[in-house]
């Protein structure tokens, strides 16, 4: 069985082997901007969702912990007005 190629396979094939690349199209080279920016757009706001779930934690546990501290302080005083119980 013989194989043949056409013209346009043998030029695909050189292409593909070729030691430089083929120039882009504008559509190509404005697809791998936005493509970059979208990574590196994507890359910041996951930074800044860790950074934010840090903050976040933060202030759930310094306003558990003033929460609980008003609670001991309320508490105390409730108890320290009803005076002694003998």
């Amino acid at each position: 069985m013989t194989t043949t190629t056409t013209a346009l396979e043998r030029e695909a094939d050189a292409a593909l082997h070729a030691p430089h690349l083929p120039a882009l199209a504008p559509t190509d080279r404005l697809a791998l901007a936005l493509g970059t920016q979208l990574i590196l757009w994507g890359e910041r706001q996951r930074q800044l969702r860790v950074a934010r779930a840090d903050r976040a934690e933060q202030a759930r546990a310094s306003q558990a912990a003033a929460r609980a501290d008003a609670a001991s302080r309320d508490t105390f005083e409730h108890r320290a007005a009803a005076g002694p119980a003998w």
